[in-house]
């Protein structure tokens, strides 16, 4: 067990945060019907009836939660993710927002605590249930459900279906720090909540037949969810593909006056669009420099104060413009730099086919150091035209090159980290901002 929080551990909660954020109607028509399943035993491990007093942790959209209050328990609720919370409440129940390894309640305030697969998707276990026990009555019982070892048949289909597709989970995804990590068995589920201090601890594997259908269970996974580690599908990230398979190669055009005309003037219709959360909108990346070679698409950044309030105002009125929502919550931590990852999270949209233009649209916290970085390209760029043409090279002979889109980004990361370095003695010699 690590005492501290790791960078790996910064990383994987970061990554669960953004796998789940905006999630929560996807989840409740899809993978929550699964894991619903085991939340009548759960209550009766927990002890839960009428008069009991009951956390619900990690409550989702709140079902264990109202199966609870229909036995005549008093409940509170809590969940990471604010769309699960307001879907919760929207239930009835008595949600708000908290982050494992921290509670705000007191110590031994509740009965009962339950947590329906909540220990899969917090980067530090072993402290979190440390913290659910301290919050626990003497005397008071602890009932929680957890992703196993042993996948379930449909889990194992929709693995095969992508692998045979092949979309395989990219090397870069954050994994639980292994001084976390514990064995995914009855046998080690009971030590672990024996070495948290619970007494007379066990565990066992449950069973059940889960009727679905082929929209409801690969929807789920289309819609970005079990891309974290430790989902219910076991399956991580849909969209990198094995060489050779229908993957699109990155394509890569020579450069169009015209893009510094149409950028700029989407921006300003995105800007009329999104109304006042939107601080800033910026047409940036390759395509907002004068003479660089680029993908065929326009990158707008979106500046926002509140990430997760602006992502859902902003669906509606995107949707209406032909965007999607993409599973994107993590930008590129630049080579050399240990940042926190959760201060690189952003929320993304993209637009594919539309007479107005193919867009990706990223929304970032104003201030945040991917905000930040992406002006420092673009404007340092602007500033040196002799470097674009070695740039503009650079990305053609790579397109040309490598087998898939995936590889293109992979490849070109570090050597946009070695601008970066430059660009930002430049910035320190200049008095460049963000705002400048």
């Amino acid at each position: 067990m690590t005492t501290e929080t790791t960078g790996a551990t910064k990383a994987f909660d970061a990554f669960e945060r953004g796998a789940w954020a905006g999630r929560a109607a996807a989840y409740a028509g899809s993978f929550g019907r699964l894991c619903a399943h085991p939340v009548g035993a759960l209550l009766d491990a927990a002890g839960v009836g009428a008069g009991t007093y009951l956390l619900d942790a990690g409550t989702g959209t709140g079902t264990a939660a109202v199966v609870a209050q229909g036995r005549g328990a008093r409940v509170r609720a809590v969940d990471a993710d604010a769309g699960m919370v307001a879907a919760a409440r929207a239930r009835g129940v008595d949600a708000m927002g908290a982050v494992l390894p921290e509670l705000p309640f007191a110590d031994g305030e509740f009965d009962a605590v339950v947590g329906n697969f909540v220990l899969n998707h917090v980067g530090r276990p072993r402290a979190a249930l440390a913290e659910l026990r301290r919050v626990l009555r003497p005397g008071g019982r602890i009932a929680l459900t957890l992703w196993g070892a042993r996948r379930g048949a449909g889990q194992d289909l929709l693995g095969r279906a992508c692998a045979a597709g092949g979309a395989v989970p990219p090397a870069y995804l954050p994994r639980l720090d292994a001084g976390e990590d514990f064995v995914r068995t009855p046998q080690g589920v009971a030590q672990l909540l024996g070495g948290a201090g619970f007494v007379a601890a066990e565990a066992t594997e449950l069973d059940w037949d889960h009727r679905t259908t082929v929209e409801e269970w690969w929807g789920g996974a289309a819609a970005g969810l079990g891309s974290g580690r430790g989902g219910p599908v076991g399956v991580r990230t849909l969209g990198r593909m094995k060489p050779g398979t229908a993957s699109a190669r990155p394509v890569v055009l020579a450069p169009d006056p015209a893009w510094q005309v149409r950028g700029p003037a989407l921006a300003a219709e995105l800007r009329a669009a999104l109304g006042p959360l939107a601080v800033r909108v910026e047409h940036i990346g390759s395509t907002a420099v004068p003479g660089m070679a680029a993908k065929p698409v326009y990158d707008l950044q979106v500046s926002v104060a509140d990430l997760e309030a602006a992502a859902a105002a902003f669906e509606a009125p995107l949707a209406h413009r032909g965007f999607q929502a993409t599973p994107y919550r993590q930008d590129h931590v630049p080579a050399g730099r240990d940042d926190d990852p959760v201060l690189w999270t952003k929320r993304c949209w993209a637009r594919r086919g539309h007479p107005d233009g193919d867009v990706n649209l990223h929304v970032r916290r104003t201030g945040s150091p991917n905000e930040r970085l992406a002006l420092l390209f673009r404007d340092w760029f602007r500033a040196h035209p002799e470097a674009v043409p070695a740039y503009a090279a650079f990305k053609l002979v790579v397109a040309g090159t490598v087998p898939d889109i995936g590889t293109y980004t992979d490849v070109k990361d570090p050597v946009v980290d070695l601008i970066v370095v430059v660009a930002e003695e430049w910035a320190a010699a200049t008095g460049w901002s963000p705002s400048a």
